[in-house]
């Protein structure tokens, strides 16, 4: 029998990827592309990992979340023309490092939840 924990976190992890997964499909002009695709993907795969408890979901989380922090360094600090003075790019970037630290926060929330209700 699950435990409230295991569905709280399962409820938490898989609301916020179709709340992304959602926003994304609706920003590309309701089209279905290979990086919405591989969100789906990514998604479902992740839920069974945390769905079992493995120790795989946590080590993919972290690996996914210092890509995107690379990415996200790269971006301010080598694109010459993402300019922070320009209202739009600092936006952008603002919003990504918004989705960044809430994805990986939810993300580890989720499997610690896990972990501690099985």
């Amino acid at each position: 029998m699950l435990s409230v924990y295991v569905f709280l976190s399962l409820t938490t992890y898989i609301s916020w990827k179709v709340w992304v997964i959602a926003n994304r499909y609706q920003k590309i002009d309701r089209k279905i592309n290979h990086v919405l695709v591989f969100e789906i993907a990514y998604t479902l795969i992740m839920a069974v990992l945390l769905a079992s408890a493995s120790s795989s979901f946590l080590s993919i989380a972290l690996l996914t979340a210092v890509i995107h922090l690379i990415f996200g360094f790269y971006v301010e600090l080598f694109r010459p023309e993402v300019r922070l003075d320009n209202p739009a790019h600092r936006n952008a970037l603002l919003g990504f490092w918004f989705f960044l630290s809430a994805d990986t926060t939810i993300t580890l929330f989720s499997y610690f939840l896990m972990v501690g209700g099985q």
